[in-house]
């Protein structure tokens, strides 16, 4: 139940932060649009890192619950540190907002030829996002530099196939962008649903010793 709360607030967030860059990205130029979005929520993960250092320590009091909706993400990346951790969710936010500004923007007319698919490329863009953010996460957690290297790659793997979607997105390839982001995550969500749906039918009957 919890972990379902928290997807809901975190898709909660997500789409106020979508609809308001999606505002922006209407009445103003890409570029200035992305500038305000900046500066408007470099002004509230201040404010959230102002709260939090305010907030007297064990205790939930109204700071602490306004700080969460300015900084719901970042502390794993700045190891709980707030300063780091305000930056890194302020890095997220600038993240999600010039996503949706460039899907709107970029090429023109664009999202409104493809409304489809530029919604499923801006949902994988963010399935991808939150792996990175989980990946660099844990990458302290790990005493071992193999370990670390590893989710360092893997990360960087995940970016890639960000910009690699982005970039045919403004190339004007809409299809080969989804194929390229939205397709990894296609193949292993499908590949994980089969496997369960093996497992509620075939599974149930089959022995395992």
């Amino acid at each position: 139940m919890f972990n379902l709360i928290r997807f809901l607030y975190i898709s909660a967030l997500i789409a106020l932060a979508t609809g308001i860059s999606w505002e922006l990205a209407i009445h103003f130029i890409p570029w200035l649009a992305m500038i305000i979005w900046s500066i408007l929520t470099a002004a509230l993960c201040a404010i959230g890192a102002w709260l939090l250092h305010g907030a007297p320590l064990g205790l939930v009091n109204w700071r602490n619950r306004a700080a969460g909706y300015l900084l719901p993400w970042g502390f794993k990346l700045g190891r709980g540190k707030l300063l780091p951790s305000a930056i890194a969710a302020w890095l997220i936010w600038v993240a999600i907002g010039t996503a949706t500004i460039t899907l709107i923007s970029w090429p023109a007319s664009a999202a409104t030829s493809h409304p489809v698919i530029a919604t499923l490329l801006f949902i994988s863009w963010i399935i991808l996002g939150a792996l990175i953010v989980r990946q660099l996460g844990f990458i302290h957690t790990f005493g071992s530099a193999h370990g670390r290297r590893s989710l360092g790659q893997s990360a960087l793997a995940l970016a890639a196939l960000i910009a690699a979607g982005l970039t045919l997105w403004l190339l004007r390839r809409p299809g080969w962008a989804l194929v390229v982001s939205g397709g990894p995550i296609a193949m292993v969500g499908g590949g994980y649903g089969l496997f369960l749906a093996v497992m509620l039918t075939v599974g149930r009957n089959a022995r395992w010793n």
